[in-house]
């Protein structure tokens, strides 16, 4: 299993250019998984942007569900931490970084708002 260090790029796929914001952070339901399911990451560290783009297309994207991201926001395993939050590299899908989340869902709406908060956009239309 690989260990993330604390400074490793992390993607979260984005597929609604309505959930990120003028300033380019992101909105909180895209970090608001479901009760019961994980925040799906992924592990971009060492790849270019395109590259990058290229990923979420094979990993994330869901032609049957017509499921496409249209960018992604990108934070780091410190951030996770400051929320208290504890990462898990399972890689399946490759790269693939599950985070569990609280069940409690307005302490699950203020980890996302912050998340959202920090991660940057990176458009891949």
């Amino acid at each position: 299993m690989t260990t993330l260090t604390d400074d490793q790029a992390l993607a979260r796929y984005v597929f609604h250019r309505k959930s990120v914001r003028s300033d380019n952070t992101i909105r909180l339901n895209e970090f608001k998984p479901r009760p019961g399911e994980t925040l799906s990451l992924y592990d971009v560290e060492g790849l270019s942007h395109p590259e990058a783009c290229d990923h979420g297309r094979r990993h994330a994207d869901n032609a049957d569900k017509g499921r496409r991201h249209v960018g992604y926001g990108t934070l780091t395993p410190s951030h996770l931490r400051a929320q208290g939050l504890a990462a898990l590299y399972d890689n399946t899908p490759p790269r693939h970084v599950s985070v569990a989340m609280p069940e409690l869902e307005e302490t699950r709406k203020q980890i996302a708002t912050a998340l959202g908060n920090c991660a940057k956009f990176h458009a891949c239309e």
